[in-house]
């Protein structure tokens, strides 16, 4: 289902990293007026920046000023610069007839418009994109970026200040309880990877998450093409439960589209489309991907930011027409809603837009409904296939099994695990968790399973790709140690092990350890119960290896977390009880290099 981004396409929100790539591209943070050819500015002044502004200006823009105060400007449409981000929200107001841009907003502007805007083409192949702004309350015209002051403002305006009435009246129409609000408001946890963010499955009454994605009701089994919402919240239908979302909605209306909706959050869009081949005929809507577009219509700005969107085939839509005029609650906060401004939305986005375009089949032809969701895994996965049948034992035994092990590092107990699994079969598979996201780097668990295992021949170690343990199928695993409670769901994990990989190598059984420390392999073991019979695959769980702790006496299990506390603390008689002396001598190996 996933295809990881390069590294640079996911540090979106830092400002630093926008200008310094600007920078890289050759690309001036002026662009924008440059090429708006802007003939008159006025920069406000300021100890640091002011003058640095006018010399970086000088090149291309006629008349420039340095002004000590936005107070008795006349005429329109003058373009103030302010350095300041903060001063920008404090002067806004006071300038009614003049447009006033903090070089933060050029950044963020220039950024997208000229980087971000090919990325999304380049990345959705010519499938029609829209992009909508789902501020219900501008940020210049509210109190700036205060959370606190808009959300007093909106309790006051409609139900007093208790919070509790504030909400249960937001839903007063689904006849909701306080407990009802309370799950609603629950935040979804999510588990950041190198600035990614996937949301952790979730299953309730309300909300249901699976793979990152949110649920939509009523999604059919046969379409022609995919619709896309992606973005920030509105895209995954924060506050509503699945029923009332964006997407819940607009697939009541397009009965021959899946709509599918990512809870990526974090406004990480770029991530979301790696997230998915999107194809020709698809749609995508891009939520709030343009927090600094200038929202007044006259603004000349504006103007030329559609008018460039339109020409690189973009739609735009914005809700103010159709928000802010509404008498019921439907402001959580300046930029979040509840069911009501859901409904309003995909009313507006469905009447205006969407059913006016013509739905075609996407180029693969007609896609079944996504039961098996790593069928959206792409070539990458036949490939996978490729490797694993070039290293697949030659023989015609039936029985043959597999374990999967991260191996942080390989331990005496993943060596008795695997003598107890060569009791009941011919031949075993090793695959490592080949995600870079452990204490050892990958190379270095594969070598140092594979020098313990040298002398059986029956046993081959394996890469497991994306297909296995991997933020791919299953990135709870990753973040196991810091959310220790949160429960989840393998079954694409599964589905791809049990339909894909084990049907070419043969597999009949899948060993494991069993687990009294993590919660989360815990349920993974229960995953592999439930799912691996129904595709005839014996799951055997075994008794895991205990030993007398040699520093305090106890009986315990032996776990990666007690072996990497003696590595630690150079603690090598200890450490020579948890592992094999080959595991040993690597260690100490790299332990000289510096490496770990």
């Amino acid at each position: 289902m996933f295809n990881k981004p390069d590294i640079t396409d996911v540090r979106i929100n830092d400002i630093n990293y926008k200008w310094l790539q600007l920078q890289l591209s050759n690309i001036s943070i002026y662009k924008l007026l440059e090429n708006m050819n802007i003939e008159n500015i006025k920069i406000l002044k300021d100890n640091l920046y002011d003058k640095m502004i006018e010399t970086e200006l000088a090149t291309y823009i006629k008349n420039i000023s340095i002004i000590d105060s936005v107070e008795n400007i006349s005429g329109n449409n003058n373009i103030i610069i302010v350095a300041d981000y903060k001063q920008y929200y404090d002067i806004f107001n006071t300038c009614s007839n003049q447009i006033v841009i903090s070089i933060r907003h050029l950044v963020e502007l220039t950024y997208f418009l000229y980087i971000e805007v090919e990325k999304i083409l380049s990345n959705t192949n010519g499938a029609k994109v829209y992009i909508a702004r789902q501020m219900l309350f501008d940020r210049e015209y509210e109190a700036g970026n205060d959370y606190d002051k808009v959300t007093k403002t909106l309790k006051s305006r409609y139900f007093g200040n208790d919070i509790s009435d504030f909400f249960i009246n937001y839903y007063n129409d689904l006849n909701y309880t306080k407990d009802d609000i309370g799950k609603l408001f629950t935040p979804t946890p999510f588990i950041k990877m190198d600035n990614f963010h996937f949301a952790v499955d979730k299953h309730s009454n309300y909300i249901n998450i699976l793979n990152g994605e949110r649920h939509t009701l009523n999604q059919p089994e046969t379409y022609k093409n995919r619709i896309f919402l992606l973005g920030s919240c509105w895209a995954s239908g924060v506050y509503a439960e699945d029923a009332y979302t964006i997407a819940s909605y607009i697939q009541n209306y397009m009965k021959e589209s899946k709509v599918v909706s990512y809870t990526g959050g974090y406004n990480n869009y770029n991530i979301q489309i790696f997230q998915y081949d999107i194809l020709e005929n698809d749609i995508v809507i891009l939520f709030d991907v343009m927090p600094y577009m200038p929202s007044k219509k006259e603004n000349i700005i504006y103007k030329y930011m559609l008018q460039y969107l339109e020409l690189k085939g973009i739609s735009y839509i914005t809700f103010e027409d159709v928000l802010h005029n509404i008498s019921a609650p439907i402001c959580i906060d300046y930029a979040h809603t509840n069911h009501r401004g859901y409904k309003i939305a995909a009313d507006y986005i469905y009447n205006n837009f969407l059913k006016y375009e013509e739905i075609k089949e996407s180029n693969i032809g007609s896609i079944k409904q996504i039961n098996n969701e790593y069928s959206q895994l792409g070539s990458g996965l036949e490939n996978y296939k490729k490797y694993l049948i070039s290293e697949k034992f030659n023989t015609e035994s039936k029985n043959i099994g597999s374990i999967v092990m991260n191996c942080n590092p390989f331990s005496k107990g993943h060596l008795y695990l695997i003598e107890k699994a060569l009791e009941k079969v011919e031949y075993l598979y090793i695959f490592i968790v080949e995600e870079n996201r452990s204490f050892l780097d990958f190379q270095d668990r594969f070598n140092i399973v594979c020098e313990n295992l040298s002398d059986k021949s029956n046993v081959k170690v394996l890469k497991s790709g994306k297909y296995i343990i991997s933020t791919t199928t299953f990135p709870e695993y990753f973040s196991k140690e810091s959310m220790p409670n949160i429960e989840i769901d393998t079954s694409l994990d599964m589905t791809i092990f049990a339909k894909e990989i084990a049907p070419v190598l043969n597999i009949k059984y899948r060993f494991a350890g069993n687990e009294p420390y993590c919660n989360i392999t815990r349920q993974y073991n229960k995953s592999m119960e439930d799912i691996l019979p129904k595709y005839n695959i014996e799951f055997i769980e075994i008794e895991r290896l205990k030993i007398n702790d040699v520093v305090s006496g106890d009986l315990i299990a032996i776990s990666a977390t007690k072996i990497r506390q003696y590595l630690k603390e150079d603690n090598m008689d200890a450490l020579s009880q948890l592992v094999p002396k080959k595991t040993l001598d690597y260690l100490i190996a790299l332990k000289k290099k510096g490496v770990i």
